[in-house]
């Protein structure tokens, strides 16, 4: 299959990060050439399209979530037509995706996360700092006025400059998560699948200086320490132990990085990446948001069951006892909880988070399956789901509140469920073709 169509549209579909009556005429445009591309051009029936929602139920029924919580949304500055067009590109990209990855007969993997994930995102990469050096700014910063924060990592170097928001961007966090996590896929493309190319080393130069001008610590530091562990694994020739384990960290998460962090306030030696006095002690000001979103859920509501809709935390009117701590940014009162699971708690309620986590204990269980028959993109998205876990203990990756990340996230997924499928299919395929019994010309079956 040509993938240079997918790959363009999806590049397209990553700079059209707006509200605009032109983005929506953009996407149908979008939605016809796919349709085409997959209807006319490769023949798609109503029978692959159902095993492609089979396939993907549970993400399905995330997505479908998402979309009510749009319909319910608690911001009334921008219209909801826009954001839903969104969610309908996607999932025609992700059926583009799919049924490339599952009809192709001579299907690479790893091809497939070079052409479907690291290419379009270094791509965007490479336009962002273009448009920065160029002086190209955003049209509104997500900072008041003249406010402004110091990059600290840079400032650790020697280096004194302001944190860097590029131009095709929602803000710090949203673009930092984004890189951190196509960051973690490039670096295991490189170093573990050693798919070592020209390319991808300069992918891997562009996202590390990307998330030193960006300073987003946890998306630096969390890449860096998932390929020394899948080094280690493989070298042992395992895979990720006791993973399914680690989905506890959607419930724990902000219990175990409060408890980490104060410990670590307590050391000298890590000061030096903490941007204030209190930084560590106080998880950023993480651990108040966390308590105040805590005391919203310990008397059961039956709205809690299916959230407030999209910008849940000012629904319940939750993020009006925390904007004061984000005093200098634009729309404080809509600022997340900092962690996936409350903001899916407070967007999609208890539904929403149950179906987060059979989601992620079924993309676990999945690549488990995988390891045992294509190794290397099971090292790769294996490092990613990783990186989704621990990035979502501190920042809201549900949702388009971080547009670029939750494009990656989606694609993972999709090539996930979709690598497993074709892996299951192939495998039953040949065992029927050896299970088949052979019949004499009398019609009796003959023993093998």
């Amino acid at each position: 299959m040509n993938l240079i169509f997918p790959v363009l549209i999806l590049i397209f579909s990553l700079l059209q990060n707006s509200n605009s009556v032109a983005k929506s005429i953009i996407t149908f445009i979008y939605i016809i050439a796919i349709v085409w591309y997959l209807i006319v051009d490769n023949k798609i029936t109503v029978g692959s399209v159902t095993k492609i929602i089979k396939v993907n139920k549970a993400f399905l029924f995330l997505l479908v979530l998402a979309c009510i919580s749009v319909i319910r949304t608690n911001n009334d500055s921008y219209a909801i037509l826009p954001k839903l067009l969104n969610y309908i590109i996607l999932l025609t990209l992700l059926l583009l995706m799919t049924y490339s990855i599952t009809n192709t007969k001579q299907y690479n993997s790893t091809k497939y996360v070079i052409n479907f994930i690291i290419v379009p995102f270094g791509v965007l990469c490479l336009i962002n700092f273009t448009l920065w050096v160029l002086g190209v700014s955003l049209q509104e910063d997500v900072l008041e006025g003249d406010f402004s924060q110091s990059a600290m990592l840079l400032s650790r170097l020697g280096i004194e400059m302001d944190r860097i928001q590029f131009p095709l961007t929602g803000g710090f966090n949203s673009y930092g998560s984004s890189i951190g996590g196509i960051f973690t896929i490039t670096l295991i493309t490189f170093f573990v699948v050693k798919k070592k190319t020209l390319f991808l080393g300069m992918m891997i130069a562009s996202f590390f200086l990307t998330l030193l001008l960006i300073d987003t610590r946890s998306a630096l530091f969390y890449p860096i320490v998932i390929l020394g562990l899948i080094l280690f694994l493989k070298s042992q020739n395992k895979y990720i132990p006791s993973f399914k384990y680690l989905i506890l960290l959607l419930l724990f998460g902000p219990v175990i990085f409060s408890t980490v962090t104060f410990a670590m306030s307590n050391l000298d030696i890590f000061q030096t990446i903490a941007r204030s006095q209190d930084d560590l002690h106080s998880g950023n000001a993480r651990t108040i948001i966390w308590g105040m979103s805590t005391n919203e859920f310990l008397n059961f509501r039956p709205i809690h069951l299916i959230g407030f809709g999209e910008y849940g935390q000012k629904g319940s009117g939750v993020s009006s006892n925390w904007s004061y701590i984000f005093e200098g940014w634009k729309n404080s009162e809509l600022t997340s909880p900092h962690n996936t699971s409350f903001s899916i708690l407070f967007d999609c309620g208890y539904i929403g988070l149950i179906t987060y986590i059979i989601l992620h204990i079924q993309l676990i269980s999945r690549l488990k399956y995988i390891y045992n028959h294509d190794r290397p993109i099971a090292y790769i998205y294996g490092g990613f789901v990783l990186y989704n876990l621990l990035t979502g203990i501190t920042e809201t990756l549900n949702g388009f509140y971080f547009f670029h990340y939750f494009v990656l996230f989606c694609l993972v997924t999709v090539s996930i469920n979709s690598v497993y499928y074709r892996i299951y299919n192939d495998i039953e395929r040949k065992n029927s073709q050896i299970r088949r019994p052979e019949f004499s010309l009398s019609g009796e079956e003959v023993k093998v």
